[in-house]
């Protein structure tokens, strides 16, 4: 590419026309018009100082973009992950703590049918109530005759079934 620009000096920063038609005396009648002429030219100076053409230019302009598109993404992902991870953590924390809950309800719903087995609480009337198929679960033998003592773990599913059938009408 051919140079449209010279430098005016190894030790001056300013470049000058090559081709002076544009810059004849008395053309600028204001300072406004005369530095932008300057800057003009010294920005075209810079420019054929990379020795690249506008296309190469612009090619890089576009990869620029990509890049900062890139970085972008990345700082966005620097920050977000940090903030993903504490809330995993605190998920985690609290997902510990219910089922902590939840095995303390399940172990006080064992105590109390236990309870309530062992105090003779539970007739025919809640036997009746029990589902035969729970029956048979945990007292294979049971034949409905009620000569089996009472399970502790059918009361306590029948009214984990109970509970859960409540639940689910809300």
């Amino acid at each position: 590419m051919e140079r449209l620009t010279f430098n005016l000096g190894k030790y001056n920063p300013s470049y000058g026309l090559v081709d002076k038609a544009s810059a004849k005396p008395g053309l600028f009648t204001d300072y406004d018009g005369f530095y932008a002429h300057l800057l003009a030219t010294y920005r075209l100076g810079q420019f054929e100082d990379t020795g690249l053409t506008p296309e190469e230019i612009t090619v890089l302009i576009k990869e620029k973009g990509k890049l900062s598109s890139e970085l972008a993404y990345e700082k966005l992902a620097n920050q977000t992950i940090p903030t993903m991870n504490h809330l995993v953590k605190c998920s985690a924390d609290k997902i510990g703590k219910l089922e902590s809950k939840c095995d303390a309800l399940k172990k006080a719903l064992e105590l109390m049918a236990t309870y309530l087995v062992r105090l003779g609480r539970v007739d025919e009337m809640l036997c009746d109530d029990i589902p035969q198929s729970l029956h048979l679960k945990y007292q294979p033998k049971n034949d409905g005759d009620y000569e089996n003592e009472p399970c502790i773990k059918c009361v306590q599913e029948y009214y984990i079934q109970q509970a859960q059938e409540q639940e689910g009408k809300k």
